[in-house]
């Protein structure tokens, strides 16, 4: 695969996932820009050596130093483009979504998107925030709080449990575990804005633009 092919391939789903981390759609596309520029340059040495999950990485380091640089200033507004085929009710939960995330400590949302929507766990999310699991474990405890009562799912698990109806799905590395409601509106959201970015070519040719790739 040469890399053209490789940065249109999977630069949707790259975009996705900064704003997911980010409230701030500058620095989601200037993390992804930088990284991907970094990868062309390198390319040779990672074309066989899952590129997609090292500009992800690349990505994330990127978005950590800009989070540190914007923590006393707030945040530009997040703007997100949604797929045609997005219906009312799907749009109204990607922004409650957003805007609940939003509303988190800038280290809470990001430990909440790592576990719920990429299933890491406290030790992984710790080794990549070089924090301890101890703390990370606090962190998603409190964003649980949060995303219940924001999302509006405060009680949710306990009525499924009295009912019987918890809903069983099959989740990467939890096989069988009962569905989560956050972890699923996070994937949901995030489906939603990777749909959306494939189809955002002006954003799309901001970033190829400055790679000298459009």
């Amino acid at each position: 695969m040469d890399f053209p092919v490789f940065f249109a391939q999977t630069c949707p789903g790259m975009l996705a996932r900064a704003l997911m981390l980010t409230h701030n759609r500058q620095d989601a596309e200037d993390a992804i820009q930088e990284a991907y520029a970094e990868a062309m340059r390198r390319w040779a040495e990672l074309a066989d050596r899952a590129p997609e999950e090292w500009v992800y990485q690349s990505v994330k380091r990127r978005l950590w130093a800009a989070a540190r640089r914007w923590r006393m200033h707030r945040p530009l507004e997040l703007v997100v483009s949604l797929p045609a085929r997005c219906s009312t009710e799907q749009a109204a939960e990607v922004r409650l979504v957003l805007d609940a995330l939003s509303r988190l400590p800038r280290k809470h949302r990001v430990v909440a998107y790592l576990h719920w929507a990429e299933g890491l766990s406290a030790r992984q999310i710790a080794a990549e925030l070089d924090t301890s699991e101890s703390a990370v474990t606090g962190m998603l405890g409190k964003a649980r709080v949060a995303l219940d009562s924001l999302l509006g799912l405060t009680g949710v698990r306990d009525r499924e449990a009295l009912t019987g109806k918890v809903r069983r799905v099959t989740l990467p590395g939890q096989p069988g575990e009962p569905a989560d409601a956050v972890a699923e509106a996070l994937r949901r959201t995030e489906n939603q804005l990777r749909a959306g970015a494939s189809e955002d070519a002006a954003a799309l040719d901001r970033i190829s633009g400055r790679l000298g790739l459009s």
